[in-house]
């Protein structure tokens, strides 16, 4: 619509609207790209999309291969996943269509102290049959073979886990969904809680592995470096190895129960630190939202 005022002669005159000013916009392009987009059907649509994702592309064809290979891939020789072969262990990859050009023919280069050396087991004990497409471990046994072996599992698990998973979430959600209130709020805060045990999970793997690096109470902390020794106390494997030690030896005095309130008490801590950063970063969406709408924590 045009401006409601115009100059006349330097004064301001109201602008009187008439038919022209109200006409229909030509929308022609845009609806015939809407016929389109309807015309199409859903999974066409969902194809289209995933095509233009080019590591979701890359992603399912590896996950096409190792699923074949899982499948195919332990009955391509003659060897099983548990056969040892002791005359033949810690052998080096060997393909009979790739030995030919110089790969994968057996051969491995070792530092010695006057150089490096090329040594092919194979040929020094004569075995021009055999054949180990990804190398034999230190026992003897087929790594090609074990390794799609536990592809296997892998993915067994991978599915098991996801349909376990899939069954319980949705029958947990439309129960909390069903009866609402309490029974909701009740049910939410403890998927509060839950969805923290991961990050509890990684942060003790991360303190084990500090432990360890020390000495996890398996030899005098004494010898250790001057940081561990500083950081010993605040370990929880320090305690859970003291107690594990008193176990073992039969006692049970005021030093197992102060083991154990120790433990009990960084769990405590470590699960309400948890819980109140889960409910903040909750909070902080919730304000987001309201500020911004729906799509600003949607799109991220």
């Amino acid at each position: 619509m045009r401006k409601s005022t115009i100059q006349t002669g330097g004064a301001a005159a109201a602008y009187v609207p008439v038919d022209a000013d109200f006409q229909w916009k030509n929308q022609s392009d845009e609806l015939e790209l809407d016929n389109n987009f309807a015309a199409q059907s859903f999974w066409k649509d969902v194809l289209l999309r995933y095509i233009k994702k080019v590591s979701a592309v890359i992603g399912l064809v590896l996950i096409i291969v190792i699923t074949v290979l899982a499948i195919v891939g332990p009955n391509m020789n003659h060897y099983s996943y548990s056969e040892q072969n002791l005359s033949q262990k810690n052998f080096a990859p060997r393909v009979k269509a790739l030995e030919g050009f110089g790969i994968f023919d057996g051969g491995e280069s070792m530092k010695t102290t006057t150089g490096s050396k090329v040594i092919n087991y194979y040929e020094e004990k004569g075995l021009d049959d055999v054949y180990y497409w990804f190398g034999s471990d230190n026992f003897g046994r087929d790594i090609w073979t074990r390794t799609w072996s536990g592809a296997r599992v892998s993915l067994i698990i991978a599915v098991a886990a996801a349909i376990i998973d899939m069954v319980i979430g949705m029958s947990y959600g439309l129960i909390s969904g069903y009866f609402g209130g309490k029974v909701d709020m009740v049910m939410q805060r403890f998927l509060e809680v839950a969805n923290g045990i991961p990050r509890l999970v990684i942060v003790t793997l991360l303190l084990l592995i500090l432990q360890l690096t020390s000495c996890a109470g398996t030899f005098p902390i004494e010898t250790c470096p001057t940081f561990f020794q500083k950081l010993y106390p605040f370990m929880p494997m320090t305690y859970s190895v003291r107690l594990f030690k008193e176990a073992l030896a039969g006692t049970w005095n005021g030093s197992v129960t102060k083991e154990v309130l120790i433990l009990v008490a960084i769990m405590v801590v470590f699960t309400l630190a948890t819980t109140l950063l889960s409910a903040y970063r909750d909070r902080h969406k919730i304000k987001e939202m309201m500020a911004n709408g729906p799509e600003s924590v949607l799109n991220k």
